[in-house]
């Protein structure tokens, strides 16, 4: 009788055991090896859109023209996904000196590696 219950107890525990190995190399699967679900999230968490502005010039009395419609875009960068990149053609399109440049990336890089931060707003097309 006690040999009996000597085998269930090594038979629950090799199936036991065997489950926790099973559900251990599924999650691994899911969290380090299968990039899909990065993909959903990255799609879920980074959209892109344009939207077109609805307003027109505005006039005062006098027809002179007191706002106008200028897009207007912010700059956001994801340091984990920076590759190697021209940083001086950056600083000569973007009107910025080398070392603001670097502060504003590292600066990023310590909130948060895969979070987008803004790196300069309000850009003009012309800019």
């Amino acid at each position: 009788m006690a040999q009996d219950n000597s085998n269930r107890y090594y038979i629950i525990l090799t199936v036991l055991g065997i489950l926790i190995i099973v559900y251990t190399i599924r999650l691994f699967d899911l969290q380090v090896l299968d990039k899909s679900y990065q993909r959903k999230a990255n799609e879920n968490a980074i959209r892109e859109k344009t939207i077109h502005p609805a307003r027109g010039f505005i006039y005062d009395r006098n027809d002179s023209l007191l706002v106008y419609n200028d897009a207007a875009y912010d700059l956001m960068v994801v340091p984990k996904e920076l590759r190697d990149f021209d940083t001086m053609e950056l600083c000569r399109v973007l009107d910025m000196e080398m070392e603001e440049v670097r502060k504003k990336i590292e600066k990023a890089a310590k909130y948060s590696g895969s979070v987008p931060s803004l790196f300069k707003q309000q850009i003009s097309k012309e800019d």
